[in-house]
């Protein structure tokens, strides 16, 4: 009895531990410490296990943190010449979170974790915040975590406040949202080739994107399309298919009509972005985000800048400071950091991680490594128009970390 109960302690600490490290939650107000020392602390554990053999970082990882330290350093250089901030500890940080994340399917095979089972701790992820984000549309005093987390010190913004940001997390209207559509697509998959029941996810994972951040839901639909036609494709049944997209139609249909009861500014928002997209499809009309996405912050480096960049950002303040506009573009962020060169080197380190596919697995399985390495492709490439997904945060550490859980579970042909 004791050993089952620490086994479910253990399990328990892990998930704190895995939610702490990919959503990132500010808690300076209440440990004194920032999130961000706290982890660059706990990787020094990380290595000194590294050391005495008793942790091993996957050699596939290995390279990917080194790609980003390259292109890194290039940055470094080029705002060094350019005397502007190195930002050294802000673009390699990803690498401690990387670091940390490897270490966490470290401890899930040390407990002889299945892949599946891994996929189903790392969706758990979201069912939480899932439940949390209910909780807070239902009662408005527990909501007031997620506003303090959000502002943490900063003057309020009266109409996020009235639309958006619940559950926990360190960023909220982008990073967070596009993670869920990513778990959202991966839920998706793995109903429709492995068991249906992976479905019960996908409804809090698309309440969760529904309450923070549209950008997410597009994220699910291009990546759900993607997934669709490529089954498609494979031949795969197209009535069952088909059964899954209306069956996902009713539910995102069935989810905004509580929003709507539960909170109407926050349906008004959503369908406020949901003309917007219909606008642009159909008469070609640049409104809401779409109009400073596609116009205002469109813009790029002159000269020789396109090749070396400037060495600087211009999101928010960092533009007009350096007499740009500002923009969340994670592409025009790139090429002025270190254009064309920078971009090379970030970019093939990450998609040539995403696109390996393991040689020697049950062909059910590679179908979906390959399905989830090109809709995970396909989602960076596209939240980084609406920010900076490729060097940073929860798309891009959701991404690696179900990845790796796919590299380091392979269930090869002939096993169990």
């Amino acid at each position: 009895m004791k050993t089952r109960i620490d086994k479910k302690n253990s399990l328990l600490l892990i998930y704190i531990y895995a939610f702490f490290v990919i959503y990132m939650p500010e808690l300076k107000e209440v440990l004194g410490i920032r999130s961000h020392y706290i982890l660059g602390l706990g990787v020094i554990f990380i290595l000194l296990l590294l050391l005495k053999g008793n942790f091993k970082i996957n050699k596939k990882i290995f390279t990917l943190c080194l790609g980003i330290m390259v292109a890194s350093m290039f940055f470094s250089i080029r705002a060094y010449i350019s005397g502007n901030e190195m930002r050294i500890l802000q673009n390699n940080f990803i690498i401690i979170q990387i670091i940390h994340i490897n270490f966490i399917v470290y401890l899930l095979k040390k407990k002889s974790y299945t892949q599946e089972k891994a996929i189903i701790f790392l969706l758990n992820l979201g069912l939480v915040q899932g439940i949390m984000c209910i909780i807070m549309l239902f009662v408005p005093g527990f909501r007031d975590i997620a506003l303090e987390l959000y502002y943490n010190g900063r003057e309020e913004n009266v109409f996020i406040s009235a639309n958006r940001i619940y559950g926990i997390s360190g960023d909220y209207t982008f990073f967070t949202p596009v993670f869920h559509g990513i778990l959202a697509v991966l839920a998706c998959i793995y109903a429709m080739l492995k068991n249906y029941r992976f479905l019960y996810y996908v409804p809090f994972l698309l309440i969760a994107i529904l309450l923070n951040g549209r950008t997410g839901l597009i994220v699910f639909a291009v990546g759900f399309i993607c997934t669709v036609i490529l089954l498609l494709l494979r031949g795969r049944s197209i009535g069952k298919i088909l059964s899954y997209v209306v069956i996902f139609v009713i539910v995102v249909f069935l989810i905004i009509l509580i929003i709507k009861v539960a909170s109407p500014n926050t349906y008004n928002w959503i369908i406020g972005g949901i003309e917007d997209s219909l606008a642009l499809l159909i008469t070609n009309e640049y409104s809401g985000n779409y109009e400073v996405l596609l116009n205002t912050m469109l813009y790029w480096p002159k000269g020789l800048g396109i090749i070396w960049g400037e060495g600087y950002r211009v999101f928010g303040e960092n533009g007009p400071i350096h007499g740009k506009r500002p923009s969340d573009i994670g592409y025009v962020n790139d090429m002025f950091m270190g254009g064309i060169i920078y971009i090379t080197i970030l970019y093939s380190c990450i998609l040539s991680f995403l696109l390996k596919i393991g040689k020697k697995m049950k062909d059910s399985n590679k179908l979906i490594e390959s399905l989830m390495s090109i809709s995970l492709v396909l989602i960076l490439l596209l939240s980084n128009y609406k920010g900076e997904s490729m060097k940073s945060g929860a798309i891009l550490l959701g991404a690696v970390f179900i990845k790796l859980i796919l590299m380091e579970f392979e269930e090869k042909k002939g096993s169990c």
